[in-house]
């Protein structure tokens, strides 16, 4: 999950709209395909994906970000959005 996160940032794929940033992701991209059929392992991308972002780009606006993986397979897409970090998250920052 590391390994894609970071992927997606160093690749630019993180794309920033009015009011929110997205990603798009292709299943056929992705090495661990089943891994990504989990809502939850989507919001902790997301959330992994918005601390590297704010720790890269210390100027940017703190924004939501919207996730779509696209599977190509099954012809159907599975969309998570992440406004960002809150005492009920499960994901921890250190």
């Amino acid at each position: 999950m590391v390994q894609i996160g970071t992927s997606i940032i160093e690749k630019k794929e993180v794309k920033v709209a009015d009011d929110f940033r997205y990603v798009l992701l292709d299943s056929d991209q992705l090495k661990d395909v089943q891994l990504f059929q989990y809502p939850l392992a989507l919001q902790k991308l997301a959330l992994f994906i918005m601390e590297v972002h704010k720790g890269k780009f210390t100027k940017a606006r703190e924004l939501p970000i919207v996730l779509v993986v696209k599977n190509s397979l099954a012809k159907t897409s599975l969309i998570v959005a992440v406004m960002g970090f809150t005492r009920e998250s499960t994901y921890v920052r250190k």
